[in-house]
């Protein structure tokens, strides 16, 4: 591979393939080949790359906790605010249906937003309790995405367990 100046001054990237073909004396007769414009595939890649990185950077680093889980009801990725607040690793909010960890009052509505979820309803805000590793529960709203041709739930969580202790205790 090889970048060209064309005659306006752009820079193309080529690739060339060829062959050498020889004398009976070992000299190389004739050179006998391709050349591709890749330009826009190397383009193309670069993109891709940027654009992973970008994701992979924005997800690595959000303060909110960010998940996506498969509607059939596994955690395929959370990032790591979900894991600190939860106190389980990757591993344990991953390899165990995800209704495992909410609140058993809480299964029912569960359910039935997944329900709704799996027809592509989205979820502006829904409410249930998760367990924490050390046994306590955690109130989270949800906002949630449905990605039904893939089967795939792309999910915002804000920690609203705070906000509820101060209304109880405003109320009291």
């Amino acid at each position: 591979e090889f970048r060209v100046k064309t005659k306006i001054g752009k820079i193309k990237m080529i690739k060339a393939v060829a062959s050498c073909f020889y004398d009976s004396e070992g000299k190389v007769e004739r050179l006998v080949g391709n050349n591709w414009d890749i330009t826009t595939l190397r383009e193309t890649q670069k993109k891709l790359r940027d654009a992973r990185f970008e994701i992979e950077k924005f997800f690595s680093i959000s303060l909110e906790p960010l998940c996506v889980a498969t509607i059939k009801g596994y955690f395929k990725r959370v990032n790591k605010a979900f894991i600190t607040i939860l106190g389980y690793s990757e591993e344990e909010l991953t390899s165990q249906p995800f209704m495992n960890f909410v609140h058993p009052e809480d299964i029912a509505s569960t359910l039935r937003e997944i329900e709704n979820l799996s027809k592509g309803v989205p979820t502006p805000c829904f409410e249930n309790r998760y367990r924490t590793k050390s046994g306590s529960y955690r109130h989270f709203n949800w906002v949630v995405v449905p990605d039904v041709e893939h089967e795939l739930l792309f999910a915002v969580v804000r920690d609203v367990t705070d906000q509820i202790r101060n209304q109880h205790k405003a109320l009291q």
